[in-house]
Order: structure tokens, then sequence, then C-alpha cells
């Protein structure tokens, strides 16, 4: 359930990126379909430190989406600081540390043909 809400914010919002309409388009697609699912998964997460309770494949993927969520609405992130929390704990990990000093490339990887860029 929770994989699936997911990929319902993450594939279109991930595909405004690619589009030269991006910034009328990202009103549609947050007023008519993501912020209802976004307030879903929210409510489903509640206060946990991961999403259900635990470390999953789950967090890694909300880590990653809450990049591209934050770039197209960052008016927005107050309302959904429960995805944020998970991205910070999941860039707590010491693992997730020892790469990022290491020099692992830190948030998201875009082609050069995106119209968006970070």
């Amino acid at each position: 359930m929770v994989l699936s809400l997911l990929d319902d914010i993450y594939t279109p919002t991930f595909s405004l990126f690619f589009s030269p309409n991006n910034q009328v388009e990202k009103v549609k697609l947050y007023d008519n379909k993501i912020k209802a699912k976004l307030e879903e998964l929210v409510k489903y997460i509640g206060n946990n430190d991961f999403t259900i309770g635990y470390l999953t494949l789950i967090d890694f993927k909300i880590a990653e989406a809450t990049y591209y969520f934050e770039k197209l609405y960052p008016e927005h992130v107050a309302n959904f600081e429960s995805l944020f929390r998970i991205r910070k704990n999941v860039e707590s990990l010491p693992e997730i540390v020892s790469f990022y000093e290491k020099g692992g490339l830190k948030g998201p990887f875009l082609p050069t043909y995106a119209q968006l860029k970070f």
C-alpha cells in the first residue's frame, strides 16, 4: 500500500523535471493529485522515525522523493515534515554518513536534458 501510494506521488512529480511547462503543470498536479496522497502518506507515517517504525526500502525511496518535492514545492515542505524527518533519519545512518564523507553524491541525479536542475 505504501509503495503504491509513494509511486502515485513520485512518478508524476519526477516527470515534471523533464517538462518545459513544469511551473504550470506543478500547480495542477499538486492540487488535483498529490496533495491528497501526501496527506494520506503523512497520516500513515504519523510520528514514526521510519515509515513503519523501523528502516525499510520505502524509507530510502521517501528520502529520495523529498528532494524532488522540495525543489518543486518549497512552500509546502512544512506541511509534510514527517517525510523530511524520514529523510533526515536515513541520512543520519552511519553507513550513509560515511558514504557522504567519502565524497558520495548527496541528493538526486538528473541527466543534462532535465528542464529543472538542482
